[in-house]
């Protein structure tokens, strides 16, 4: 079992993560993901269509969007969190769970 899997499609965000986490690039893969926890950027459309239910998952989108880091917890996200919060916390995050 895989530590660390993430779905994030910005380049930018990826950069962030380090060599430790393997990258998802198809939604339709989610559903079989078998890690520690996988992370997910909730603003990718369809995205929440796609959680697995039996997976630990954070999530994360913009501060503004409350209605989208709602829904994520309605639909399987075990944290949804303002994308400041999580990057501010994704060191610790990924010392924890790889």
């Amino acid at each position: 079992m895989q530590g660390v899997v993430a779905y994030v499609p910005n380049l930018m965000d990826r950069s962030r993560f380090g060599s430790s986490v393997e990258f998802v690039n198809t939604l339709s893969l989610l559903t079989d993901v078998e890690a520690t926890v996988l992370i997910v950027d909730l603003s990718s459309p369809g995205v929440l269509e796609y959680l697995p239910e039996r997976q630990y998952v954070i999530g994360y989108a913009p501060h503004v969007d409350e209605a989208l880091l709602g829904e994520a917890s309605v639909s399987g996200c075990n944290e949804a969190l303002a994308r400041s919060v999580f990057f501010r916390r994704l060191p610790e995050i990924l010392k924890t769970y790889e």
